[in-house]
């Protein structure tokens, strides 16, 4: 009776370790292809940006109707780009993209303070997904919106360009 129930314990570790195993694969290969990055990446940092040497330069930008503290809000363009072979902590500038910039902003550390673009802004831009715009050029189209709120009751926004 013991040879059985460690043979069966044995078998289910098996099957767990094995699906396991087949998953953490999946999440990867999802990611990856031919050792890079699929997916272009960008900062959430200015001081990142540069670190990264991706940084083109900083924008102008203007607060309206916010009472509330921004901290180090900054603005700016940079390179999209790729992370490097396996996971790697290296850079791969984009450069057979058509939209080879994008636009970005610190994000604010405090939970409370919510900064996103406007769903009709992102048409401004040549290209974008949900949440950030690329660019042809190192330059916005038009001003950009971005609305601020500070929990529970401060609204804002933040004129940039």
């Amino acid at each position: 009776m013991k040879m059985i129930t460690a043979i069966l314990i044995t078998i289910v570790f098996v099957v767990i370790s094995f699906y396991t195993v087949m998953y953490v694969a999946l999440i990867i290969s999802s990611y990856i292809e031919n050792g890079e990055r699929k997916y272009r990446s960008r900062t959430t940092h200015m001081e990142e940006s540069k670190e990264l040497g991706v940084f083109v330069k900083e924008l102008n930008f203007k607060v309206d109707s916010f009472s509330g503290k921004l901290y180090n809000f900054h603005p700016y363009i940079e390179k999209g780009y790729k992370y490097g072979k396996f996971l790697s902590t290296g850079i791969k500038p984009l450069t057979n993209s058509k939209f080879p910039y994008q636009f970005g902003f610190n994000e604010v550390p405090q939970r409370s303070i919510s900064i996103a673009m406007r769903k009709e802004e992102l048409e401004k831009f040549d290209s974008a997904n949900n949440s950030t715009g690329y660019l042809k050029l190192p330059q916005l189209p038009d001003t950009i919106t971005l609305n601020i709120t500070l929990y529970p009751h401060d609204h804002g926004i933040i004129k940039v360009w």
